[in-house]
């Protein structure tokens, strides 16, 4: 599984960016499954920042292995860790039998 997104207008200088990926199991109560470690993101890893114009994209990379056939969610979760804002996004997804 592979998540790709948009990161837009991150302070600017010195960003200090943390996303934090988390898997939940909801084939009944939203249940934590998993998480990644967070991934760190500085001004050396980001474009330069514009005016109201910073933009960056971000990915991750999961294996399904571990997963058991079911329906799930991802968090995703960047944290500004200079001015604490948050930015928080959800994504429902299925594993099936037989696609691992």
């Amino acid at each position: 599984l592979t998540v790709v997104f948009q990161v837009c207008n991150y302070g600017a200088p010195d960003s200090d960016l943390a996303a934090n990926y988390t898997f939940y199991r909801v084939d009944g109560p939203r249940v934590l499954f998993n998480r990644t470690d967070s991934q760190l993101f500085s001004d050396a890893d980001l474009p330069p920042a514009g005016a109201w114009e910073s933009q960056a994209f971000a990915s991750q990379t999961v294996p399904l292995q571990p997963f058991p056939p079911g329906r799930y969610e991802l968090e995703v979760e960047v944290r500004d860790r200079l001015t604490r804002a948050v930015a928080k996004g959800t994504v429902a997804f299925t594993v099936a039998s037989g696609l691992r």
